[in-house]
């Protein structure tokens, strides 16, 4: 149980954190020069359960949320 709330709990962070690169970008859409940022993610760590389902053991991997890798900026070319 702990565990399911630990997961859901790092995930609504990574979450907000895409909310707030989201707001920054529409609040600068009309700022000169401003390149927009990107959020990126990835899984946090998995782990594993091992269990036996029907005489046989089964190794179970379960994911503990996400959480943001890094913040990407687009350094490409605008429109003139």
């Amino acid at each position: 149980m702990i565990r399911a709330l630990y997961s859901s709990a790092s995930s609504m962070v990574a979450q907000q954190q895409n909310m707030d690169i989201i707001s920054n970008n529409i609040a600068n859409v009309n700022t000169t020069g401003y390149k927009r940022v990107r959020a990126a993610f990835q899984d946090a760590l998995y782990s594993v359960m091992e269990t036996r389902r029907g005489g046989q053991d089964v190794n179970l991997q379960v994911g503990n949320g996400s959480r943001g890798a890094a913040n990407q900026r687009n350094f490409g070319q605008g429109a003139l």
